[in-house]
């Protein structure tokens, strides 16, 4: 991804941090980078060791909120965001089926790339019942 980073520095973006972030320490140390020097914390600050991990019913509210959009709409403008969204939540939940059977949802083939998300979703919606 390094061609994004440049893309989005070159079009103005102060910084670039690749989602998931998977330590709280990498987004506190990036945020600080940011803030005016005669802002920022001095001397030596406690950085947090903690992994961040996804929460199990953000996880099925966004996959929820991807089978709604996806039950009603399949212009290519919903199509593109619901890939992008579902391939970042996926991501974020260490689910790579899911992320990459998102990449089926834009261009040839859409609506076989819908029944494929639509079926994966139903899958882990049933599995998570417990929840």
């Amino acid at each position: 991804m390094p061609w994004q980073r440049r893309a989005r520095v070159a079009a103005g973006a102060d910084g670039f941090l690749l989602k998931p972030v998977a330590s709280l320490g990498i987004f506190q140390q990036e945020v600080l980078r940011h803030v005016p020097t005669d802002r920022r914390p001095l001397g030596p600050y406690a950085v947090q060791a903690e992994m961040i991990h996804p929460d199990p019913l953000a996880y099925r509210d966004d996959l929820d909120h991807v089978q709604s959009l996806l039950s009603h709409d399949h212009t290519p403008d919903i199509l593109s965001y619901a890939a992008q969204f579902l391939a970042s939540v996926a991501r974020a939940a260490e689910d790579a089926v899911l992320s990459e059977a998102a990449a089926g949802l834009t261009g040839h083939c859409s609506e076989a790339g819908v029944a494929r998300i639509m079926g994966l979703i139903d899958m882990r919606l049933a599995a998570r019942t417990a929840l």
